[in-house]
């Protein structure tokens, strides 16, 4: 027969039942082919027969039907010899030539298909050569290829195939990376030789269940250079971390001896992986310490319920590139920035900082980011956002006795509390930090002794949560379910307009309030029902944007929340923008995005409020102890001419009145007061002014 040149080998993904497999080479016997089925040699006629159909190949039959997926290869695989040879003088008969010639070329085909799957060179390639070294050459010596692009060995020994390459790759240590088996013992171990030997440790893609350390680089013991830790990126290599950490995962220290060593070591690197914890366990990831220009690039940590970073005494490091989702615990940041050495709290602090826009954090409980004492010339440009099933009692972002921070176009939303705090807990008071042009939408305050803070240009305030209803005619109860503190804290309208809230029974006005203080809202009762399709809403009147509690020389203006706006209270100094106004116009304007904008002043003994409320003028006041005791006073270089107060209008000691009925033996007034009596009206019935005597009588009818 003819013999055509031809690849000696199929290869297929086997369907769901399916048993026979056609092979497309020529062969001479049954037995001269071999079968794989999923990397397992198959015996003939026990696990497969064969057809041969023709000189152009046949088909195989499995004994039992593959499975969907699985692989099966038909390949030549002849013995190469001869066993029969001519006779002198015998028959030299075609059938016995062509037959030898036959099987001869068919050899060639399978040593062609075979030589194409090894390591060869290119035609295009000169010839170099590419003949293994000796034994004794190459032994514990890893292969390369020289500048002519000959075979030739490394100069460096140990068990890193990827040396020459600057990378330790960790599946040269007996890592899987299956996320089944414990890789924890290969990690450490390829991460400890890369260290000493300044090279990269490399973890390629895939899932490596790591259950206690694997980095803990002391600059004084370990020496080397500092650690970088490269994955494939985050959405391919995966460290899982199973059980208990409170032992972080990842060390790095330097110098720890005492401060103002200049052994900080630089350029530690993570990049490109992602840390799994299992929401359950305390689960601590990166700690750092005593370090300068470090960095985080593609990493992300999730659902590790502990701290995923703390930082103490580091400089000049990029965050950027690090995303931490669902961290934190109870009573736990989940971003720690701190001093390392407690007597020296004044210098041993991280600084310069960078949190860039790419930073995100979601903290699963208690708060995302401490800033303590010292903390200074940081930088914060990212995002951080609650967990939507989380209470919260701990602003998002807790800046401790930090100075000359920066807070910059960042998006910070929080729950239940304020979003971000400047405070002096720590003892050091938090200075010169600027936060601006950044959506808050939790607000600020400043708690304690802060000092020359700029906080200008931001956007945010709680989102309302409005109740709206279309009433039906004669409705008068409109339930809320929002907590209200107090009765400020809610607003109610009635086809746009806002409605007046009944404080005297006496003198009912629009509306009657229950529930405040109740988490789960109350009820608005109309004094006159509706009428049908009447549009009602009531909604929160939110806290204000920026709390100043406390501080000195604090620059606030420009804000633009959805709150009601800045709130000052027992704050000393000055703590907004000293400037001057010239020229006849209007100098300053207090805008409120609702109907109910004030300004609040409060001394120990009450406060006292100048707003409006549905474009009237509003003055308020209220006493602390005894609310009988509040007025509104009216004074002319310091001497009271005119006084508001529960009695009436007075001028000195006389005054105008009002209640229902006669005065006379009921209204105590100085002669020359007026009463009007509200409960009638005509003439003799209305009007009374105080004619005569000093205690409640004197009082004639007019």
């Amino acid at each position: 027969m003819s013999v055509i040149g031809a690849t000696t080998r199929n290869d297929y993904v086997a369907t769901s039942g399916q048993n026979v497999f056609n092979y497309t080479f020529q062969t001479l016997l049954s037995s001269d082919l071999k079968v794989i089925k999923s990397g397992v040699v198959l015996s003939l006629n026990t696990d497969y027969t064969v057809a041969i159909v023709s000189n152009s190949g046949g088909f195989v039959t499995l004994s039992t039907p593959a499975s969907s997926g699985d692989t099966v290869s038909i390949l030549l695989a002849m013995p190469i010899d001869r066993t029969t040879q001519y006779q002198n003088a015998g028959d030299f008969l075609a059938s016995d030539v062509n037959g030898d010639f036959d099987k001869g070329y068919i050899a060639m085909n399978q040593l062609q298909t075979d030589i194409k799957r090894s390591i060869g060179l290119d035609d295009a390639d000169p010839t170099v050569n590419m003949t293994l070294p000796l034994k004794s050459v190459r032994a514990n010596k890893y292969l390369k290829f020289n500048a002519l692009g000959a075979v030739a060995v490394s100069d460096s020994t140990g068990s890193d195939t990827s040396d020459d390459l600057g990378l330790a790759n960790v599946m040269d240590y007996g890592a899987v990376g299956n996320g089944v088996a414990d890789d924890t013992l290969a990690a450490r171990n390829c991460i400890a030789y890369a260290v000493a030997n300044s090279l990269i440790a490399y973890f390629p893609p895939g899932d490596y269940k790591i259950t206690g350390n694997i980095l803990n680089y002391q600059k004084l013991i370990d020496g080397g250079q500092s650690p970088k830790i490269v994955g494939a990126g985050r959405g391919l290599t995966k460290f899982t971390v199973v059980g208990t950490q409170t032992n972080y995962v990842f060390i790095a220290y330097g110098d720890t001896t005492s401060y103002g060593n200049s052994s900080h070591p630089s350029g530690l690197l993570f990049q490109g992986f992602s840390v799994i914890g299992d929401y359950t366990n305390t689960q601590n990831i990166f700690d750092l310490a005593m370090l300068s220009y470090f960095g985080f690039d593609d990493v992300n940590t999730f659902q590790c319920k502990g701290a995923s970073l703390r930082m103490r005494e580091c400089w000049e490091g990029d965050l950027s590139g690090l995303r931490i989702v669902r961290s934190g615990d109870d009573s736990v940041y989940a971003v720690l920035l701190d001093y390392y050495f407690s007597d020296r709290k004044a210098d041993s602090a991280c600084n310069n900082i960078n949190f860039g826009k790419d930073f995100q954090c979601e903290a699963s409980a208690w708060s995302a980011m401490y800033w303590g004492r010292n903390t200074r010339k940081c930088l914060f440009q990212g995002k951080i956002h609650p967990l939507l099933s989380s209470t919260y009692t701990v602003p998002a972002f807790v800046m401790d006795g930090s100075t000359n921070c920066t807070v910059i176009g960042a998006n910070i939303s929080w729950k239940n509390v304020k979003s971000l705090r400047l405070t002096n807990d720590s003892g050091y008071i938090p200075s010169e930090n600027i936060v601006t042009n950044s959506t808050i939408s939790g607000g600020v305050e400043l708690v304690g002794s802060c000092r020359r803070n700029t906080i200008v240009y931001n956007t945010g305030g709680i989102s309302k949560q409005q109740n709206a209803y279309i009433a039906t005619s004669g409705q008068t109860v409109f339930a809320y379910t929002f907590l209200a503190v107090n009765q400020k804290n809610v607003l109610v309208t009635k086809n746009g307009a806002e409605l007046e809230l009944t404080t005297d029974p006496g003198d009912p006005k629009d509306y009657t309030l229950s529930g405040i203080g109740n988490a789960g809202g109350g009820n608005v009762t109309l004094t006159v029902g509706a009428t049908t399709g009447d549009d009602v809403v009531v909604s929160p009147v939110e806290d204000e944007f920026i709390t100043i509690a406390g501080g000195t020389d604090n620059i606030v203006f420009g804000n633009n929340p959805s709150g009601a706006g800045v709130e000052v209270s027992a704050a000393s100094g000055f703590n907004f923008l000293p400037a001057k106004f010239y020229g006849r116009s209007t100098v300053g304007t207090f805008e409120s995005v609702d109907t109910n904008a004030r300004v609040e002043f409060k001394d120990p003994n009450g406060s006292s409020r100048v707003g409006t409320r549905s474009s009237k003028l509003v003055l308020e006041a209220a006493h602390t102890g005894d609310p009988s005791n509040a007025k509104v006073s009216f004074e002319i270089a310091g001497s009271e001419v005119a006084k508001i107060d529960n009695n009436g209008i007075f001028n000195g000691s006389c005054g105008w009145y009002c209640g229902s009925g006669s005065p006379e033996n009921i209204v105590t007034a100085a002669v020359g007061s007026i009463y009007t009596n509200k409960a009638q009206q005509g003439a003799g019935t209305t009007l009374y002014v105080k004619e005569s005597g000093t205690g409640n009588t004197g009082w004639v009818a007019k």
